[in-house]
């Protein structure tokens, strides 16, 4: 059995506070993060870590953050774990502080702001959901804007690095798979977890950012990804350790039923180009749907991932436009990057004909198949223009590249760096992918009217529905939220004293509009609801076992049609890609 390969993700902005005696005290990355969340609309918990969402209400707060920042001679000092992995004290105090939930969840962890997306199945909806979260964070910006003192601003990027050769923080993929699977890859079977890896360190440079990698005594050199950079172990569950994060991370928190799982993907850069996550969402899902039927080719197994991973983030040759074709032992032969690429996408689309997974599992998967086809093509012929369209790297490069001939700097000049940094600006009007995107110089995948609807409604076919729903009718009864919980207050008959109630939502792929939407429309009270969710609990309606009983909720699956209107029904919008589909397909 195959699950649907529901997706999520969780990404660490950039923030720190620029001006007029901004630096004075060495901790701009926990000051802006904390101006930016007293912005952040939703639900607040009253309980997360009884930090003040006012900018300077906590000496404690500045206390720990200026440790933090001190120790590590950085404003977005994010690595605080000790040689073991462990949380330091602070860094235990400060991760994922003053949650508030709404669409997305935004908080703060280790001087970031922090959002996370709504589980999405669609590929298509994953994009959408994303640049809605950077659309909320750019008016949070704006809005934390005018508390500031005079002369400061607040800058706020989508990337995974300051520019500190120590620093990156995170723009991380989940996506839901069978426990069988989890256990396999981690404990299991070790071939299993070596072509997993394998194809990880090919395809975390394609989907890069591309960065100006500057190391002390080396030449500065343009490389595909930053996040490449920052990993060095195989497997491990740390997420922070300096140069100790691994390729995959074992953290194994499912929020979900016990077989279900999560595989935490921490090795992917922040992305801008809507091509460039759909790719990557679309890629993982149908690479991960393969493998839960088996798929596992060893001729595709690298001797050394993470040496091979930053061998081809650094190999793109400005010269050639190609990635050098660099020597990486397989099965004692040479091969590659995009060789490797051709090789996986022939053996997922294998298992796909096969009938391992449909496009129940991966939506989309027909449609997306051929455009990434062609993106190999244009990767293997150096194609840099074609590749700027849909990916950041390329567009990156591009932008630094002409701006190095027009004024004769070289890569480690203050000049360039700065673009690399104002590449991912949050703000439309500052950040340099807004402009190439604004200009249509860039390919869409979605249109705004869909990012708006995602941003506003959120997605109606998994439980992230139930979640926000029940935030909006019965907000005022809500004790705390989680990924895979409710937990709410019901008042007694006489309406004096109050039960506290757990509302389990344990399967990502249920509690759906179809299913709750009724619910919620005829109870009147909190507790009305608790009675009539129960009594489907009882009836086995929520059965969270029932890992593929979808089809009640088919009707509001995402329809891939080939046009360029935005298709709306209701409350319901059927994605359907903009841009270059009707010449596609």
């Amino acid at each position: 059995m195959t699950l649907p390969k529901a997706t999520g993700a969780d990404i660490e902005f950039g923030n720190s506070i620029i001006g007029q005696g901004a630096n004075m005290l060495g901790i701009t990355s926990w000051t802006a993060c904390n101006y930016l969340l007293s912005e952040a609309p939703g639900w607040r918990n009253p309980f997360s870590y009884g930090i003040s969402p006012l900018p300077g209400r906590s000496n404690n707060y500045y206390k720990y953050g200026s440790h933090n920042a001190y120790a590590h001679g950085q404003s977005n000092a994010c690595d605080d774990d000790d040689s073991n992995g462990n949380p330091s004290y602070a860094a235990k105090v400060f991760r994922d502080y003053d949650r508030s939930w709404s669409i997305y969840c935004l908080y703060g962890d280790m001087g970031h702001t922090e959002g996370c997306l709504p589980i999405t199945i669609s590929c298509f909806d994953h994009v959408a959901a994303l640049h809605g979260l950077y659309n909320t964070v750019a008016v949070m910006r704006q809005r934390a804007k005018t508390k500031l003192p005079a002369g400061q601003d607040l800058f706020v990027t989508i990337n995974n690095t300051d520019g500190d050769v120590r620093t990156s923080y995170g723009a991380h993929l989940n996506v839901l798979i069978q426990r069988q699977l989890f256990d396999d890859i981690l404990f299991r079977k070790p071939h299993y977890l070596g072509f997993a890896a394998s194809v990880l360190a090919a395809v975390t440079p394609i989907f890069g950012q591309g960065h100006v990698l500057c190391v002390p005594g080396k030449k500065p050199r343009y490389v595909l990804s930053q996040r490449a950079h920052h990993l060095g172990v195989l497997v491990s569950p740390s997420t922070t350790t300096a140069f100790r994060r691994p390729l995959i991370n074992s953290r194994d928190e499912s929020h979900a039923h016990k077989d279900m799982a999560r595989l935490h993907l921490i090795n992917f850069d922040a992305s801008l180009q809507q091509y460039t996550t759909l790719f990557r969402v679309w890629f993982m899902q149908s690479f991960l749907a393969a493998m839960e039927d088996g798929y596992c080719d060893s001729s595709l197994m690298l001797d050394d991932p993470i040496l091979a991973l930053k061998v081809w983030s650094s190999g793109f040759s400005p010269k050639t436009g190609r990635i050098q074709p660099v020597c990486l032992r397989v099965n004692g032969k040479s091969i590659t990057l995009v060789e490797h690429l051709e090789s996986l996408t022939e053996g997922i689309d294998k298992a796909y004909t096969a009938g391992s997974f449909s496009e129940e599992e991966v939506p989309g998967y027909q449609l997306v198949f051929p455009k990434w086809v062609r993106l190999l093509k244009a990767l293997g012929e150096g194609d840099v223009q074609t590749c700027a369209a849909q990916l950041d790297w390329a567009l990156k490069f591009m932008i630094v590249d002409r701006e190095m001939l027009r004024t004769g700097h070289d890569l480690d000049a203050p000049e360039i760096k700065l673009l690399d940094q104002l590449y991912g600006h949050v703000d439309k009007g500052v950040g340099l992918y807004w402009g190439f995107e604004s200009a249509g110089a860039v390919d869409r995948c979605v249109s705004q009217e869909q990012i708006g609807y995602m941003q506003s409604a959120g997605p109606d076919n998994t439980r992230a529905y139930m979640r926000k729903a029940i935030l909006e009718k019965f907000g005022d009864s809500i004790v705390s939220v989680d990924w895979g919980e409710i937990r709410i207050r019901v008042p007694n008959a006489s309406g004096l004293l109050t039960t506290e109630k757990r509302i389990l939502l344990d399967n990502p792929l249920r509690f759906t509009k179809h299913e709750m939407e009724p619910l919620l429309q005829s109870s009147a009270t909190i507790g009305d609801f608790c009675a009539a969710f129960d009594a489907r609990r009882l009836r086995g309606e929520l059965n969270s076992k029932t890992l593929t009983d979808r089809s009640a909720d088919n009707d509001i699956h995402p329809r891939f049609e080939i046009s360029g209107d935005v298709k709306a029904t209701g409350t319901t919008v059927s994605f359907v890609p903009e841009n270059k589909i009707d010449s596609d397909s």
